[in-house]
Parts: C-alpha cells; structure tokens; sequence
C-alpha cells in the first residue's frame, strides 16, 4: 500500500468535504504533487483493489464534475481545498 492510501483524512476536514458535495461547490484543490484542479464536487466514493485493479485496499476519492470531464481525485492527494463558490461555511481548508 502507498504511503497516500494509507493517510487517513481528519474527521472535521471529511467535513468540508461532504459540505462541498452537499452544496455542488466549485473548488479549486491544489494536490500534494503541485498541481491543481478545479471542478464542482459531486461526491465521495471508496474503491476496492478489484475496481482499481491494484492490490491496495480501499482508497477514497473525491468526485469532480469540469466541463469537459468528471474525475477521481485520491482524498488523501489533496493539499488544500479553496472554494471558489462564495459561502458561509469555509474558504480555504489545508489538509
């Protein structure tokens, strides 16, 4: 298992994440390999070795829906999360 996979992420940052779902927020996240995405969050979903084919366990995964296309960003890749849609709940959370 890689280090990533194995990172769990903090409850109250879970959080954050389950309220941009919930609210259809467009976020930018920038990731732990220096790049960054931006896309409206949709949902959270758990693979399994057989749906990644890797023999990992279980990882998490954050939907993104962009225009162009809808992507599985690793929960635990995430570095920070900006929202770009204005709201009461959060800006910028740091993972």
């Amino acid at each position: 298992m890689t280090q990533d996979r194995q990172k769990i992420i903090n409850c109250n940052i879970h959080d954050y994440i389950e309220i941009a779902c919930m609210y259809s927020f467009e976020i930018e996240l920038s990731l732990n390999d220096g790049t960054n995405t931006i896309g409206r969050a949709v949902t959270t979903i758990i693979q399994t070795d057989s749906e990644t084919q890797t023999n990992t366990g279980k990882a998490e995964y954050l939907v993104l829906q962009s225009e162009k296309e809808r992507k599985n960003v690793l929960l635990s890749s995430i570095k920070k999360m900006r929202a770009i849609t204005v709201n009461p709940h959060f800006d910028i959370i740091t993972f």
